[in-house]
């Protein structure tokens, strides 16, 4: 590893740190596969899943989301093309997998180390191979992360 790959890692725990929300791993219960979501759309295809469709607080979420052109230029990053805007999605047309990575609530300053719990902010439906980064940008991106939490540090990158 050279130089400028160490700077990057240590630059990235170190908001990961100190962000309110890290990535993680979502095992999909069958009330969240059967139920109806809202979520941010890039084009017509869903991208994230903020939470149950009636919840004021996950369309917030959504709505923030939706509204930010740092979220809209972190999703056409990873190949999500079309403008983002809300929607509904039922359980039912999400492909689920196993396992889905998502952003997950955690104690700002504290390290996880993938064996902690914490509350799910929102499931990422990207690429499976692109998922985690993903959530891990939206963690660590100040624009993106107040969207997903209000009470998101402001230290991340702009």
């Amino acid at each position: 590893m050279n130089d400028r790959q160490r700077n990057f890692r240590s630059r990235l725990a170190s908001l990961l740190k100190n962000s309110t929300l890290t990535p993680g791993s979502y095992v999909p219960s069958p009330a969240v596969r059967s139920g109806t979501h809202v979520a941010v759309l890039a084009g017509d295809q869903p991208v994230l899943l903020c939470g149950p469709h009636d919840d004021p607080a996950s369309r917030a979420q959504a709505e923030a989301m939706a509204a930010s052109p740092r979220a809209a230029a972190i999703f056409r990053s990873a190949g999500c093309h079309g403008p983002l805007a809300v929607g509904t999605v039922s359980g039912g047309a999400v492909e689920w997998r196993g396992s889905m990575a998502a952003v997950v609530g955690k104690v700002p300053g504290k390290v996880e180390d993938g064996t902690e719990t914490g509350p799910l902010v929102a499931i990422v439906l990207a690429d499976p191979a692109q998922a985690l980064g993903l959530a891990t940008v939206l963690c660590v991106t100040d624009e993106t992360a107040r969207a997903l939490d209000p009470a998101a540090f402001t230290q991340g990158i702009n």
